[in-house]
């Protein structure tokens, strides 16, 4: 047992140790004179193997069981059983059943040791009954609430309805989840999948106060490429509480830092989980005071991460930025992953600025906003005479996004729909985290998850 032990907190290191820090300048040398510069820090995670560690996860499944489930109750039972039979004898599996009566049929199970009486529990389940998805959601959060502390915990919500019984409306699930996260001083993750026809605004509310993700279900395929892009982040997690701490060096002074991550002191700024195969890229502006003569290396940014590793134990890595600095300029080509990640972020800002005029009703900002945008895209394109390949296929992805997110904010009805995708492609590439499988940020295990869900080769049969 002792050895067990050991070897597992010596793999537990050697995965956090894999954990990288590293900058890249805009450009390799600057002036000796008073000059500003973009630099990025980069974090990256180590790929998946079979035999690296992860966080354990709780993961509570609160399922809609009103009459209305009957025909989509056997992929929702397909997809629970898909991803318990991924879970290991570290995790804990909780399961809640709600109608207009809530039932708990499983608390704290350990997947693999009750494979064969879940999967009894699970395909006995049949449709009943009114929708009290307000009572459903309390249960789920006690649930989360009950697990062990050292656990990561999430709660997700299954239903394809309208709430019928008890909580009806999103005020009235905005103080269910106000109250709880009073009492327990946190919420754990909260995603929300909806089936078929139900309240876009009541799913979306719960999973953005949860800190988590809605998805909108239309046919099977949407299962699969949903639960691999959600599962694949919960699954392998293997560091929580990142913070990036930003220092700057004598001489050097701070200008802009281009990112959508909070900003929680002067110079540190939350990152929150890593996960397995995953970049991270955060770009600032600092100033460089003139100096009197070359140098070599000038340190100008020092770079602290820290975070609690899949041991809970606290971690740091330090990383310290530098610059030579020449009398003439000689460095007249900028860094392609400095120059792709100025583009990103203010790309993710632009699709914010004309989802938060849209959330608002003023559609016709959000149309100007969008419009004024794709404008600049094309221009920017025609001045770059030679860009490279990375460059230009971001460019369509720019141009697609602001097309996409301006015919969802064009009116109310299409805003309504549409909301949760294209606030969902902001979120993506301001975190550079894919929310399903099928993302351009999608990871190995996200890609893995999706090529063996049940539902990957059905007919697109709709719900």
């Amino acid at each position: 047992m002792k050895v067990v032990l050991l070897l597992s907190l010596i793999s537990c290191y050697s995965l956090a140790s894999a954990i990288s820090l590293t900058s890249t300048t805009e450009f390799s040398n600057v002036t000796i004179h008073d000059t500003g510069l973009f630099l990025m820090a980069t974090i990256k995670t180590p790929t998946f193997k079979p035999d690296n560690k992860r966080m354990p996860v709780h993961l509570t499944l609160v399922i809609d069981r009103s009459g209305s489930m009957y025909d989509k109750m056997e992929l929702v039972q397909k997809s629970i059983l898909f991803i318990a039979n991924r879970l290991d004898s570290n995790d804990r599996l909780s399961l809640i059943t709600f109608d207009d009566r809530v039932e708990v049929l499983f608390q704290n199970i350990i997947p693999p040791q009750d494979k064969i009486l879940l999967e009894g529990e699970v395909r006995s389940i049949t449709s009943r009954g009114s929708t009290d998805l307000g009572s459903g959601l309390k249960s789920g959060l006690f649930s989360s609430f009950q697990s062990p502390s050292d656990l990561l915990k999430s709660v997700i919500v299954f239903t394809d309805g309208y709430a019928n019984v008890g909580a009806t409306h999103k005020p009235e699930f905005e103080q269910i989840l106000r109250e709880m996260k009073d009492e327990y001083g946190s919420l754990p993750k909260i995603h929300t999948f909806g089936y078929g026809e139900h309240d876009v605004g009541i799913l979306t509310t719960i999973s953005e106060i949860g800190n988590g993700r809605y998805y909108k279900l239309s046919n099977s395929r949407d299962i699969a490429d949903a639960f691999s892009g959600c599962y694949g982040i919960e699954l392998f997690t293997i560091a929580q509480d990142a913070k990036l701490k930003v220092e700057m060096a004598d001489g050097v002074s701070f200008m802009h830092m281009s990112s959508s991550y909070e900003r929680i002191s002067d110079n540190e700024y939350l990152l929150g989980d890593l996960i397995m195969d995953e970049r991270k890229d955060i770009v600032m502006q600092v100033n460089l005071r003139e100096v009197p003569n070359e140098l070599q290396a000038q340190d100008i940014v020092k770079f602290t991460l820290s975070y609690k590793d899949v041991s809970g134990l606290e971690n740091s890595i330090h990383h310290t930025a530098s610059v030579d600095r020449l009398l003439s300029n000689l460095s007249h080509k900028s860094n392609t992953d400095v120059k792709l990640q100025k583009l990103r972020t203010n790309h993710a800002q632009k699709l914010e600025q004309a989802n938060k005029a849209a959330s608002s009703g003023d559609y016709n900002t959000a149309s100007k906003v969008l419009d004024e945008y794709k404008n600049s895209i094309e221009e920017e394109k025609e001045e770059e005479e030679e860009e490279e390949e990375e460059i230009k296929s971001f460019r369509n992805i720019m141009k697609s996004d602001a097309e996409k997110t301006k015919h969802a904010s064009k009116d109310a009805n299409s805003w309504n729909i549409a909301r949760p995708q294209v606030t969902s492609i902001a979120t993506e590439h301001s975190k550079q985290r894919a929310s399903v499988a099928s993302s351009m940020y999608s990871n190995y295990q996200q890609k893995e998850l999706l090529q063996h869900h049940p539902d990957k080769f059905r007919e697109d049969d709709e719900l």
